[in-house]
């Protein structure tokens, strides 16, 4: 059964990523590690459904005055 709160955000369809041990799921784990091997990078094109990025562009937009910027060299890794 597809998780309609996440189903909201993500393409389950396309993405199975709440039904990992289903066929379709093991499939994308699959192609991930795939990806992974041949490229270091993993591309899933529409993985976000194109209402929730705009509600995140709006929930941004309106952080967007309390936020600090930080000038420094770093990495998402630390």
């Amino acid at each position: 059964m597809i998780d309609p709160d996440l189903n909201y955000v993500v393409n389950l369809k396309a993405y199975p990523i709440d039904r990992l041990d289903s066929e379709a799921g093991q499939e994308l784990l699959t192609r991930a590690h795939r990806m992974m091997k041949e490229d270091t990078l993993v591309e899933f094109p529409h993985f976000l459904r194109s209402q929730a990025v705009v509600a995140l562009e709006d929930e941004l937009t309106a952080l967007e005055s309390n936020a600090h910027r930080i000038d420094y060299i770093g990495t998402p890794q630390y």
